[in-house]
C-alpha cells in the first residue's frame, strides 16, 4: 500500500487538488464483495470488468525510502504452555484461581499422566500414552521426518 501511495504522491503535482480517504475494511463494501467473489471463484457480477495483472503495476524500491525509516525491533512473545496447568495439578495439586478453570482442569486431568516431567495423554481406546511436545520440538521432528 505504501508503494501505491508513493506513486500517487509523484503524480500529485499534475493535479489541482488531491484528497486521500482511508476506508476501514469492514466499511468498504465494494472491495469486500469483489474479494469474496474472487476467493469463491464465483462468476463475476454483470457490469464488473476483470483484468488480471501478471506483474505489479508499480515498481517497488529495493531499499526502504527515506520517509519510512527501518527500526531495529525484536519482539519476543512468551506464552506459558497450556500443559503447565495440568502438570502443576498432577504433581503438586496446585489449582488456578479461576473457578471455571479449576473445574476444567480437575475434569480433564483424569486423561493425563505425568512420567518424570513429561505430560502424556492416555489414548481413548488403545490406552497408549501420547507424549505432548512443544511447538519447537514439533518443527524439529517434522524437519527430521521430511529430511528422511
Amino acid at each position: 500500500m505504501d508503494a501505491y501511495c508513493a506513486e500517487v504522491r509523484k503524480l500529485e503535482k499534475h493535479f489541482q487538488g488531491l484528497e486521500i480517504h482511508h476506508v476501514v475494511r469492514y466499511l468498504n463494501v465494494a472491495a469486500d464483495v469483489l474479494a469474496k467473489v474472487r476467493s469463491d471463484r464465483a462468476l463475476v457480477p454483470a457490469g464488473v470488468f476483470v483484468q488480471e495483472l501478471a506483474a505489479s503495476s508499480i515498481k517497488q524500491e529495493a531499499t526502504p525510502s527515506v520517509d519510512t525509516p527501518m527500526r531495529d525491533v525484536q519482539v519476543l512473545t512468551v506464552t506459558p504452555s497450556w500443559t503447565q496447568v495440568f502438570i502443576d495439578y498432577i504433581r503438586d495439586h496446585k489449582l488456578p484461581a479461576d473457578k471455571v478453570e479449576v473445574e476444567q482442569v480437575t475434569r480433564r486431568s483424569r486423561n493425563y499422566v505425568l512420567v518424570g516431567d513429561k505430560l502424556y495423554r492416555r489414548g481413548v481406546s488403545s490406552g497408549v500414552l501420547l507424549k505432548f511436545i512443544i511447538a519447537e520440538e514439533g518443527k524439529e521432528i517434522l524437519e527430521e521426518i521430511h529430511a528422511g
